[in-house]
């Protein structure tokens, strides 16, 4: 799909909403807390069955619930384990549900001030590779480095000069080392960082980033103050 036609499809705000993907802190809050009281809650159901000699036709009943509900050990002294699986599994569902809640409610607002934002000073771009990875740590898997596309360049333009720097790349030697140390320090793998860093005769714009499918669309938008760092935003 061209840059044009996603220009298009974006200008909806429904269809921005929808392709554009903002992660929220408050949502992996939300998933971490949920699926710690999910294991506690399974690891009191499975020592309440195992203190009622595994009777399934006992679940229900009052003497599951006293049992269910019980911070007493074997010795009938209050467990901090025990406390912990049994009241755990509430507290941090409440905390999940509203951290999920504040998620949902937030996330609109955030897609509202993103798409305002885009409308003002953000653009559509394609990856390119060029030839060089980077990683978050020896043990991660490497992540393509693209030149991203820009709105000032004809699709012609924007092709040849990613054809450019593959080939600088291709020719690099030991620079390729030094590449991809340089752009790792640069925060390449958070956020784009100008391709005429790190490329000499580069035009200014075009920038390089990190990401899944960027061939397929990226949303880049430019910083509100001269000389700040731009933002990217993948398309679903």
């Amino acid at each position: 799909m061209s840059v044009a036609t996603l220009q298009q499809e974006l200008s909806d705000p429904n269809v921005f909403a929808k392709r554009v993907k903002v992660t929220r802190g408050s949502t992996g809050l939300a998933a971490l807390c949920l699926m710690i009281a999910a294991v506690l809650a399974l690891w009191n159901l499975r020592s309440t069955l195992r203190t009622l000699d595994n009777d399934l036709s006992a679940i229900g009943s009052a003497r599951f619930w006293t049992v269910f509900w019980s911070t007493n050990g074997a010795d009938q002294v209050v467990s901090y384990w025990l406390y912990a699986v049994v009241y755990g599994p509430v507290v941090l569902g409440v905390i999940g549900l509203l951290a999920l809640a504040y998620s949902l409610v937030s996330r609109r607002a955030a897609q509202r001030a993103l798409y305002e934002d885009f409308r003002r000073r953000g653009y559509v771009a394609i990856g390119t590779p060029i030839g060089l990875s980077v990683r978050v740590d020896r043990k991660s898997p490497p992540r393509e480095v693209h030149l991203l596309s820009h709105p000032s360049f004809s699709e012609q333009a924007n092709l040849e000069l990613a054809q450019s720097i593959q080939g600088q790349v291709f020719h690099g030697g030991p620079r390729v080392t030094q590449w991809e140390k340089d752009l790792r320090q640069a925060g390449v793998l958070a956020r784009p960082v100008p391709a005429d860093r790190f490329f000499p005769g580069t035009p200014p714009g075009p920038m390089l980033g990190t990401g899944e499918k960027l061939h397929s669309g990226v949303v880049v938008i430019d910083s509100e103050k001269p000389g700040g760092k731009p933002a990217s935003y993948p398309l679903r």
